[in-house]
């Protein structure tokens, strides 16, 4: 079976991925050691890849100095300046060249001790809580997290400031050295630096306390400040800003320096807060300086030899702290911040908890910064309204593709600060405390350790439903065929040939969002992409901190959306909302979706036909909890309703709606479920966000008019083929008698409808189709040729007559992966013991199709991710096989190895299978 980091015994475990963290790393690797470094963000070496802290100083660091000379070799380091994104792919080649392990998206919780030696760690995620185990354990984060469990005197520091940057892009002139501008407002000891590239600059300035919500609300004002002060940059774009301070100082620091901890022997600390004297804290505090430290420190530890038991008995240091508001919400991204401010403004005092340090998600902090589809209306007017107000402050004589990230970033913080909220940044969400089915608590880690956050009412906008899932709420992953999740993408900012920022949006491949390794891998994956299509000469301005995960997990709620609700325009009491939108599923492989989809994209050829329907209240409101609503992605709705249910303005939508109920449920002692909706209604209503005019119209009517037949001739048939579909069974006679009637070019549509209804008198035609490969296709995108889509439809039928022509599709050698993967999964659905012979032998080609290629939405990409897809085929195969009673343990056996989750997923179900 496939072992993972949790199941593995390290020589160390680093606690914290900054530049301290990398310097024992490098250091403890050097030394020979198996070394795992574990970070809660998504970028390593944060202090220069997330905060832009970028002046790397002559040092005595050897590590320093070897990544100064790497840094200039790939065009990432001049006049000691680095480039950012430059250092985050040497940092990851690093890793990869000293065999470091890494785990991103995971925090610190506390010790596991026995006696006088630390027998693991227990680290938390979006799923809960794991285990790490190891010999030497070093805690590199930033608040000295774990020693301060072990009750040593700390030195609690009252002062601690913190340094913000901000880039301009498109200066006049390059800028050579810094320039002081002192202050302005709150904002201090304003500085201008030159930058790697000619055309930048990056504007530093401190504030009095570490605060990402003081930071980002004095950005505008030292913008205009800047723009005042220095001729060149009055002009300039105003492109990204640090995604969080860089701390001047430590929170707190001990009284006397020790690497190693006084009493677990086993225990090491590398941290600006293991030095007692502020003026040399200060000294070290640098780039260069925090990875000596790192390496001071795993100097020292790889020395020890120690023998550590396996964390069985898992004995805790310390117990969570407890804080109360009237809503909680889980996540501050895309539906997370509307919901809080909709919920402060109905008199609710709320706490929104972000795991990462900017609100506003996928368009924010995901690079994705413009609409797709979706519904205008309600407070998300108000939001865009606002930022479209202030983009000229950011823009200069420039513009941003869609709208300004860093607009929307200050415009949301500015809107919570003035509601109320109060936002608790670098919050990640890893438990549930319930009462019977309601939930009364989130746990969450934070750089202070464990909180659990009590209130009357709860929102989960994780993007994954990880609290309704916590909670005990049933939920889907993935598409039914295989469990795979929608695709994912990794963005980055860019510069077009007129210095406007324009958006990079390509697919990097597949990833299980809630398995914190998982999404390791993909980060890193889509790290890769990028660095080989973006280098030096087309340089990026910084990598999104958020990866674009579209889809996971669905939960399972009151009401679950569908594509024929979105088709027809279904109307329902309990509106909360309306949207608009297209099929946008980003799959290439259309064979394993629904028969549904098949029809709308294959045969119909409708991708891009406008679809959309009032959003009920209910698909909020999660089975099995009490309590809590789910407004993100994966509230209750089909795979193919998600495709299209998922854009921004439908997150923004639902997330004002689960605010305001929220805050109403908080208020009148009921659950949301509990809750009058049209209370939800009346709210929504004032907003704006209930406007007639936006109401949804049928993409094809839900059924025939009435007194109009079905028309005689299969002309007219293609656009009448949805509602035909849907109608009943009456009207069967009718489509066979058109089948009969219709002249060979004309008989696929009432055949495809027959097959929809199961009927075998649709079977002769569709044989037909796949025999002589006809080649027909419907207009629009990812439309298939008949062929490809008739075998789908004899899977459905589930004749046996289809045998041989599917048979004759897995031999031929011009068969792509879609129809091979087809023809396999209709074989399945017939189960015909007949077809074994074949299955095995189709199985000993070699020259299956091995990579599928991925969309590219937008942006100067020209090469498409290529990702492997020879698993997908091989479990589909074996997945029949062991349907019809003859199982391949070999091929399940290799992909319950696969590093990848998904795959392992879908092994594990084919293991589990039953013969017919």
């Amino acid at each position: 079976m496939y072992k993972g980091i949790f199941d593995k015994h390290y020589d160390a475990v680093i606690l914290g991925g900054g530049l301290c963290g990398i310097g024992a790393g490098l250091a403890m690797a050097g030394s020979g050691k198996k070394v795992l470094i574990v970070e809660r963000r998504s970028s390593i070496g944060w202090e220069v890849t997330s905060a832009f802290n970028c002046t790397l100083e002559a040092s005595v660091s050897p590590a320093a100095e070897m990544l100064e000379k790497r840094l200039a070799t790939m065009g990432g380091f001049r006049d000691s300046r680095i480039d950012p994104p430059i250092f985050e792919f040497l940092l990851h080649e690093l890793f990869e060249e000293k065999k470091i392990d890494l785990l991103l998206y995971c925090a610190p919780v506390q010790l596991t001790i026995r006696e006088n030696l630390v027998t693991g760690v227990i680290v938390g995620h979006k799923s809960g809580e794991q285990v790490i185990s190891s010999k030497i354990f070093i805690d590199a984060t930033e608040e000295a997290l774990l020693w301060r469990q072990t009750n040593l005197e700390f030195v609690q520091n009252q002062r601690c400031p913190a340094r913000q940057a901000i880039f301009f892009n498109g200066i006049e002139e390059r800028i050579n050295l810094p320039i002081l501008l002192k202050e302005s407002g709150n904002a201090r000891n304003i500085t201008v630096h030159p930058s790697v590239w000619e055309k930048e600059a990056c504007v530093e300035f401190e504030i009095p306390e570490y605060s990402v919500t003081s930071a980002r609300l004095a950005i505008p004002d030292v913008i205009l400040y800047v723009r005042k002060k220095v001729p060149q940059m009055k002009d300039a774009i105003a492109t990204h800003s640090g995604f969080e301070p860089f701390p001047l100082e430590a929170t707190v620091h001990l009284k006397k320096r020790t690497f190693r901890h006084p009493y677990f022997k086993n225990l090491f600390g590398a941290g600006i807060w293991i030095i007692p004297r502020k003026k040399e804290r200060e000294k070290i505090n640098t780039v260069a300086g925090r990875i000596r430290l790192g390496e001071n420190a795993g100097d020292m530890a790889a020395r020890i030899s120690v023998k550590v038991p396996c964390p069985e008995k898992i004995d805790l240091l310390t117990s969570p702290q407890y804080r109360e508001a009237d809503v909680v919400i889980a996540g501050g991204g895309t539906a997370g911040a509307i919901a809080a401010i909709a919920s402060a403004r109905q008199g609710a005092k709320t706490i929104v908890l972000e795991a990462g340090t900017m609100l506003g998600g996928i368009g924010t902090g995901g690079g994705i910064h413009m609409y797709c589809a979706g519904t205008p209306g309600g407070l998300q007017d108000e939001v865009d309204s606002r930022v479209e107000k202030i983009t000229s402050v950011f823009a200069g004589r420039f513009r941003a593709e869609g709208f300004h990230p860093e607009a929307k970033k200050f415009v949301l913080e500015q809107m919570c600060f003035e509601a109320g909220v109060e936002v608790v940044y670098q919050a990640m969400a890893t438990g549930v405390e319930t009462s019977g089915k309601c939930i009364t608590g989130i746990i969450a880690i934070l750089p202070s350790g464990k909180t659990v956050f009590r209130a009357k009412a709860f929102v989960d906008s994780t993007g994954d439903a990880d609290i309704a899932v916590m909670a005990g709420a049933p939920f889907t992953i993935g598409r039914e065929a295989d469990e795979v999740p929608h695709c994912y993408s990794q963005s980055a900012g860019h510069l077009d040939r007129n210095g406007n920022m324009q958006i990079i949006n390509f697919d990097a491949g597949w990833a299980d969002p809630f398995n914190p390794l998982d999404l390791t891998i993909a980060r890193r994956t889509g790290l890769k992409h990028l660095q080989k299509r973006f280098g030096a000469r087309d340089r990026l301005l910084y990598i999104a901190p958020i990866i674009g995960i579209r889809q996971s997990r669905q939960i399972a709620g009151d009401y679950c959306i569908t594509l024929k609700d979105e088709i027809f325009a279904r109307r329902f009491e309990d509106c909360i909302g309306f949207m608009h939108t297209f099929y946008d599923n980003h799959s290439n492989d259309i064979e394993n979706q629904s028969d549904e989809a098949v029809l709308w994209v294959w045969v119909l050829g409708n991708f891009l036909k406008t679809i959309g329907c009032e959003i009920p209240y209910r698909c909020l409101l999660p089975k099995n909890v009490e309590g809590l609503l789910v407004a993100c992605r994966a509230c209750s709705m089909t795979i193919d309703a998600h495709y299209g249910f998922r854009m921004m303005r439908d997150i923004q939508r639902i997330g004002e709606a689960a605010g305001i109920a929220a805050a109403l449920s908080s208020k009148s002692g009921k659950t949301p479920r509990e809750l009058e909706v049209r209370l939800v209604q009346k709210e929504l209503r004032k907003t704006g966000a209930l406007q007639e005019s936006h109401r949804p119209k049928p993409a094809i009517p839900e059924a025939l008019p009435k007194k109009k037949e079905i028309p005689a001739s299969s002309a007219e048939l293609k656009e009448i083929l949805w509602p035909l579909v849907n109608t009943g069974r009456d009207a069967i006679p009718v489509l066979k008698q058109m089948l009969e009637r219709a002249t060979p070019e004309k008989k696929f549509f009432p055949a495809v409808a027959l097959a929809m209804y199961k009927h075998r008198a649709a079977v002769p035609e569709l044989i037909r189709c796949v025999v002589e490969r006809d080649a027909t296709t419907a207009e629009g995108p990812k439309a298939a040729p008949h062929w490809k889509s008739a075998i789908v439809m004899l899977g459905r039928i589930g004749s046996k007559k289809a045998v041989p022509c599917l048979m004759d599709v897995l031999s031929d050698r011009k068969a792509d992966a879609d129809a091979l993967i087809a023809a396999i999964r209709a074989l399945e659905r017939i189960k015909d013991r007949s077809s074994i012979p074949g299955l095995l032998k189709f199985l000993k080609r070699r020259d299956l199709p091995k990579t599928r290629k991925f969309q590219i939405s937008c942006g100067p990409v020209s090469e498409p991710v290529e990702e492997d897809i020879l698993w997908q085929i091989e479990l589909a195969a074996a997945e029949a096989l062991a349907i019809l009673g003859k199982p391949q343990n070999r091929i399940v056996k290799k992909y319950l190895n696969d590093p990848r989750s998904y795959v392992r997923r879908y092994a594990g179900r084919i293991a589990g299978l039953k013969s017919i």
